[in-house]
């Protein structure tokens, strides 16, 4: 609320702007209320209004002034007034909170004619379903590129993606500088479309940040191109960016029967559950030294299911001399009581 009320002191577009002294005395009232004395700023607007009772910005501070006293029915009075006359967006925001309930079909009143910058504010503060007809009659009186902005963000955020994705695309082409290509990939390929998703990628501007070259990356894997994901994944991984989601992209697209190599030297970035799934890659090679290491590096063994369990057994009984690596998982069964084969083995010397 202190913020909200701070941008008061910045508004111009007040219907009766302040004088000089006006504007001290609000910036006055605003260091009191901000000093948490509410109760003296109380009575420097109330003063301040009995001269002038139309200016709007000492009737939107009170209004934040009287929510911080506690008194939120005379808060609601405050904005709703403001809200009818001037000032729309500033005085939605304080109304929902000091009102929630407000924003059913009482709001939906006021909003009754909003501008299209009043509904991009109110989609800050209101459910997206309430605005949806509003911004819906909008677009139909006017199809420009910003009233289709504001409906496509609307419709997003409502989880309506099919519809904002045509939404934001009608804007981006009336030439919409709201759009961005990067949200319109995200959405396509949320909705499994990774041609398109693709095509907005390379129009995005931003498209060689770390976000975009992973998502890149995870287009491709989706194409069949590997080759590509893998390089992009690599590189990532090297430069400890969404180094997860990257060896993911490693792990699921490197052929079974590929050199355990070629993905042992970003083993160190795995996390638990990786290391998991490395385990059983090297096993699967019959690396059963390195199946060990990578079952014994995890940090969280607990949802071990009973065949990793086991395939940690066969390496085990494969490296029996390797007293170290046995060792090594000897607190770790302790901590997390792995199945009783292993605890046997571990103690044979």
């Amino acid at each position: 609320m202190r913020a909200l009320a701070a941008a008061l002191l910045c508004l111009c577009c007040a219907a009766v702007p302040p004088t000089e002294q006006q504007a001290q005395r609000l910036q006055l009232a605003h260091a009191q209320l901000e000093s948490g004395n509410a109760e003296s700023a109380r009575r420097e607007l109330s003063a301040l209004l009995a001269e002038e009772p139309e200016l709007d910005s000492a009737r939107l501070l009170l209004g934040f002034t009287y929510y911080a006293l506690g008194d939120k029915t005379a808060a609601e009075s405050a904005f709703r007034q403001v809200l009818l006359d001037s000032l729309e967006a500033k005085a939605l925001e304080g109304l929902v909170a000091v009102a929630p309930n407000s924003s059913g079909a009482r709001l939906l009143l006021l909003l009754h004619g909003a501008t299209p910058e009043t509904l991009a504010r109110c989609l800050d503060v209101l459910p997206s379903q309430e605005l949806l007809p509003h911004l819906q009659d909008l677009v139909a009186q006017n199809p420009n590129a910003g009233n289709l902005f504001l409906l496509a963000a609307a419709l997003h955020r409502s989880g309506d993606y099919e519809h904002a994705v045509r939404a934001y695309e009608r804007a981006w082409y009336l030439g919409s500088d709201e759009v961005k290509p990067a949200t319109l990939a995200g959405l396509h390929q949320h909705l499994g479309q990774v041609e398109d998703a693709l095509l907005w990628l390379d129009r995005a501007s931003d498209s060689d940040t770390p976000e975009r070259r992973i998502m890149r990356a995870e287009l491709l894997e989706t194409t069949g191109e590997l080759a590509e994901a893998q390089t992009i994944a690599r590189v990532l991984i090297e430069d400890g960016a969404h180094t997860e989601r990257a060896l993911n992209v490693l792990i699921r697209t490197l052929p079974a029967d590929a050199p355990n190599s070629e993905i042992a030297p970003y083993a160190k970035h795995a996390t638990a559950a990786q290391m998991v799934i490395l385990g059983h890659r090297a096993w699967h090679h019959d690396e059963a030294a390195e199946a060990v290491s990578y079952f014994a590096n995890s940090t969280n063994l607990r949802p071990l299911d009973t065949a990793s369990q086991m395939v940690l057994v066969q390496a085990l009984r494969a490296v029996d001399r390797d007293l170290e690596a046995r060792s090594a998982l000897v607190t770790l069964v302790a901590d997390h009581g792995l199945l009783p084969q292993i605890s046997a083995l571990l103690a044979q010397n």
